[in-house]
């Protein structure tokens, strides 16, 4: 499935807490967190995560991890496919292309 031309939200039922100098998703359910499903991200999952409201497609954010940090386009494209895919299997995402 290709998946480059999305646009993403953040699950309004996911927080986010920084925590020891890690970001870390909650999800949140009947308002407790549950803490058997926290995820804590790397620093380019958390620069992904940061951008995912942004209203960018998932090539844009691509194109921003290039800009970020140093890396090539095909490392680039498959670790944020595949983090983004991985985000909107735990339900972290919604697809959102309504223009």
């Amino acid at each position: 499935m290709d998946i480059l031309g999305n646009k993403y939200l953040k699950n309004p039922n996911v927080v986010t807490r920084m925590i020891a100098n890690e970001v870390i998703l909650v999800p949140i359910h009947k308002s407790v967190g549950n803490l058997e499903k926290i995820f804590v991200l790397n620093d380019v999952a958390a620069y992904i995560w940061d951008n995912i409201d942004s209203n960018i497609t998932v090539i844009e954010l691509v194109d921003l991890i290039m800009s970020e940090f140093d890396v090539n386009y095909q490392v680039a494209e498959e670790d944020t496919c595949e983090l983004i895919q991985l985000f909107e299997d735990k339900n972290f995402i919604i697809r959102n292309n309504i223009a």
